[in-house]
């Protein structure tokens, strides 16, 4: 009897071994570790410091263009140059233009910058009005250079930083469908028949500035961001002017009558224009200045 129930205790002892090794078969197959995701959440060692996240530093010069010569001059804009301050705008050129504020567009001090901006809401529908800019037209045929550095809030709609399209003139302007649907900022010229417009292929992001310089040098329209030429194309005629509309808009394009359209929504720190087509050094040089 004892010996039977030794035996039967002996069984149950190596039938318990057998189970809980898998009985001798192949051991069952696992996720590739590499493949999934540690749910372990490491301790952080309070003696170490932090590590950011990677970002573009907004304030980062672009490379200078080949051939930069930094001793060249840069002329004053002698057609507009917008003196954006206590609250207002006028014209600091030698023109002296009339600046009128249209439905109370607001300049405000920028902190980020630490200058004062014009501060637009495109649902505002405000903007600055230069009128009879019609006077300027001769010496915007021949070439010229247009500036400005603009901060976007918003990328829902076509809008313009300024200019004076209407079946001609010209203009800085952020279009949603450029740069492959992205959305950018770019410049454009009419010649009598279409308007010729440079883009760059690289959206424009928001909620930072960008130097945007256009140049009509009479053959070519030239598209500068940030102090590099981002593209050009031909004209191919002569530069047509608006044939009603006799002002110029700033924070907006100008409309079929002195309300305007397309408001921009975002910030505009510099608006000036010149009766010179700039080259390529003075446009950097320029873009440097804008960074002071």
């Amino acid at each position: 009897m004892k010996r039977a129930l030794f035996l039967m205790l002996a069984l149950s002892m190596v039938l318990v071994f057998v189970s809980c090794n898998g009985g001798g078969g192949e051991p069952k197959a696992t996720e590739d570790p590499k493949e999934t995701k540690s749910s372990a959440t490491p301790t952080p060692d309070p003696t170490a410091s932090p590590t950011p996240e990677p970002t573009e530093d907004p304030t980062k010069t672009s490379e200078p263009p080949e051939g930069y010569d930094e001793t060249v001059e840069v002329p004053k804009a002698d057609i507009f140059d917008a003196l954006i301050k206590d609250g207002t705008v006028t014209d600091q050129s030698e023109n002296g233009l009339t600046v009128t504020n249209v439905n109370e567009a607001v300049v405000t001090k920028d902190d980020s910058i630490g200058k004062d901006v014009i501060d637009l809401y495109s649902e505002d529908r405000a903007f600055f009005a230069v009128f009879n800019f019609d006077t300027e037209y001769d010496k915007l045929a021949d070439g010229f250079t247009f500036e400005t550095s603009v901060n976007l809030n918003s990328p829902n709609a076509y809008q313009v930083v300024g200019g004076n399209q209407q079946a001609g003139g010209f203009c800085i302007d952020y279009q949603p469908d450029a740069a492959n649907g992205n959305g950018a900022l770019g410049f454009g010229v009419h010649n009598g028949t279409e308007y010729i417009k440079i883009y760059p292929e690289k959206r424009s992001e928001f909620d930072r500035y960008y130097h945007v310089v256009g140049v009509f040098d009479g053959p070519n329209v030239k598209l500068y961001i940030n102090g590099r030429l981002i593209g050009q194309e031909e004209l191919g005629n002569d530069m047509k002017f608006p044939p009603d509309i006799k002002y110029l808009a700033i924070g907006a394009d100008t409309g079929v009558d002195d309300t305007g359209e397309y408001f921009l929504d975002g910030k505009i720190s510099i608006f000036r224009l010149y009766n010179d087509s700039l080259n390529d050094s003075q446009i950097y040089k320029l873009y440097l200045q804008s960074l002071e």
